[in-house]
């Protein structure tokens, strides 16, 4: 710990773990750019991290556009991952503990740019994840997903989820 650090962690310096908390969407549309919505409102899970504003036209203009592009369509799906899941520190200690805890078969989604890194490719086979692909330029139709935001467990470790990890 670096303590030119201390304002990035101190809001969770004193943290205690909390339980995992899932939330459950029904008909939820996501592409490739890791953002989620349902009829004319995006989740908040598109943004986490992001300091995005939309105005109402640039919404309107992204809806219009995605009725125009490719769909695909799967019954179940899990969202654990977010804009730094790429990143090998967030893949290893946020998406793979989370992966770890789920308790059903539905399919992990992420974006076929994650595996493009070797670290994310041999995880996925030693931990024989489960996982749903979202292709460029395709849009993920997903009838029931189960989301696990990252903004109530980022740094959050669970040690026997770690001890899984490192072994």
């Amino acid at each position: 710990f670096n303590n030119d650090d201390i304002k990035l962690f101190s809001n969770i310096l004193d943290s205690k773990n909390r339980d995992l908390k899932a939330f459950y969407y029904k008909n939820i549309f996501i592409n490739e750019d890791l953002i989620l919505w349902n009829n004319f409102s995006f989740l908040r899970e598109s943004f986490l991290y992001k300091k995005v504003k939309i105005s109402k036209w640039n919404k309107f203009k992204f809806l219009l556009k995605s009725k125009f592009r490719n769909k695909r369509t799967i019954k179940n799906g899990i969202w654990i991952i977010d804009t730094w899941s790429h990143v090998y520190y967030h893949w290893l200690f946020d998406v793979l503990q989370k992966s770890l805890m789920i308790k059903n078969n539905h399919k992990i989604i992420i974006p076929r740019s994650f595996l493009i890194h070797d670290f994310i490719l041999e995880t996925i086979k030693i931990f024989q994840l489960k996982l749903e692909i979202i292709e460029p330029d395709t849009i993920l139709k997903v009838n029931n997903l189960i989301s696990i935001p990252t903004v109530n467990f980022s740094g959050m470790f669970f040690k026997e989820k770690l001890i899984d990890i490192k072994s």
